[in-house]
């Protein structure tokens, strides 16, 4: 009777390992196939306004790769905005997240 006991046990005991394993491997080729997720880029960043409402995100691209302001853009105020360095939005980092905004350049005036 004792080594019936030690049996079912061992069994048991195995058993629960094997399936143990077979759950970690399984989850761990489920995170394997996980796409990855889409980065936002850090730091404040160069977008171009390219017409509408300047008051929305939607009106503005990225200039390029961010790093600098249209050639076209001025630093004394005028009448239109041209472009502007904000961080990117957390939901789409073509575009601003307009209450980041940290310096703006102008269109010049003719």
């Amino acid at each position: 009777m004792k080594t019936l006991k030690s049996k079912i046990i061992a069994g048991a005991t195995a058993l629960t390992l094997l399936l143990g394993s077979f759950f970690i491997v399984n989850a761990i080729e489920k995170k394997a196939e996980m796409p990855a997720a889409k980065t936002v880029q850090a730091g404040e960043q160069w977008f171009k306004y390219i017409g509408g409402n300047p008051s929305l995100p939607g009106s503005y691209e990225l200039n390029g790769d961010g790093s600098n302001s249209p050639s076209e853009c001025v630093i004394p105020p005028t009448e239109q905005v041209c472009s502007l360095k904000a961080q990117p939005s957390g939901s789409n980092p073509d575009q601003p997240n307009l209450s980041t905004v940290i310096d703006t350049r102008y269109t010049p005036e003719n």
